[in-house]
């Protein structure tokens, strides 16, 4: 069980004891695909994976996000959720911060991750998922975004875990890359630090 709040000692994490917290993290795919939610949340309950992951010695849980899911947010169909019949006639937004919250009262620690722009299984050849915005494709996008844009989804995602201890880290995007190694990276880092 995690102790908080963490800090830096050092080049270690340390948690609220001093001992230092090590991560030992899975990830929970599925928020960022086309269903919008944590995968299966319609074979168990939330909590029951929570313990699962527990029972497993993992103390971290990275829980990928799709731009599209903050901006949609979407209603989430009953049938993906029955398991979990307290969230059916929720929102994404509302599913996702459910099980942020089943995983932290578990006492496991939580990475939000910002893991790609248009809800899809991760990471093709797609110009419009290779970085944190893409309004400079001029429309070629399903889901078109600034990086004004990006960091306001980044702010409705975080708002409700701003005094969860336990949520830890921002993971701020999965595979940065330019088109084609194009990346500009002095670009990102500045991204990065409004973020």
């Amino acid at each position: 069980m995690i102790t908080t709040p963490l800090k830096i000692r050092g080049r270690d994490i340390v948690d609220a004891d001093g001992k230092r917290f090590k991560l030992a993290s899975v990830n929970w795919y599925g928020a960022s695909d086309e269903q919008f939610i944590p995968g299966g949340l319609d074979v168990q309950h939330r909590s029951s994976i929570a313990d699962a992951i527990r029972r497993m010695e993992f103390n971290s849980v990275r829980l990928p996000y799709s731009d599209e899911m903050v901006l949609l947010n979407p209603l989430i169909p009953s049938e993906l959720l029955s398991a979990n019949r307290d969230l059916v006639g929720s929102r994404a937004l509302d599913v996702y911060e459910a099980v942020v919250n089943n995983l932290t009262e578990a006492g496991l620690a939580v990475i939000i991750n910002n893991h790609i722009t248009q809800a899809t299984w991760c990471c093709g050849i797609n110009p419009c998922d290779a970085g944190w915005s893409n309004s400079y494709l001029g429309g070629l996008c399903r889901v078109e975004q600034t990086e004004d844009q990006w960091i306001e989804n980044w702010e409705t995602a975080m708002k409700p875990f701003v005094d969860n201890y336990r949520v830890v880290g921002a993971d701020l995007r999965n595979e940065v890359r330019g088109l084609w190694g194009t990346m500009k990276w002095k670009a990102w880092a500045k991204a990065a630090g409004r973020a």
